[in-house]
């Protein structure tokens, strides 16, 4: 049930606020914020213990919906243009997975 509702809610990006508890929830640092326990929540925060470090995570719509237009755009050139980035990575296949094509794709220029 509540996997479609985080579903149709876009992981409760699209609920008004007051669907949201008030208080954040703490996970520790193997664990991390797994959805289920995320789902209405405004922020998480995670920490580990031994380091005394951590991060704060907060739902934030405009930049969800930003990077979700930009991702449904690529998308869209990806399934229009599918067959021709399958045939010229055929093409290149080879190339492309040597340690020569990863060192020259990681080196910072």
């Amino acid at each position: 049930m509540y996997a479609l509702l985080r579903k149709l809610t876009l992981n409760g990006h699209v609920l008004p606020d007051r669907y949201f508890y008030r208080k954040p929830v703490l996970f520790p640092l193997d664990v991390r914020a797994h959805p289920k326990d995320s789902f209405r929540r405004r922020s998480t925060i995670t920490f580990d213990q031994s380091s005394q470090t951590g991060y704060i995570c907060r739902i934030d719509r405009d930049r969800y919906f930003s990077n979700r237009k930009r991702f449904d755009a690529v998308m869209k050139r990806l399934m229009e243009n599918y067959e021709d980035f399958q045939a010229a990575y055929r093409e290149n296949r080879k190339k492309l997975t040597t340690k020569e094509a990863w060192r020259d794709r990681f080196t910072r220029p």
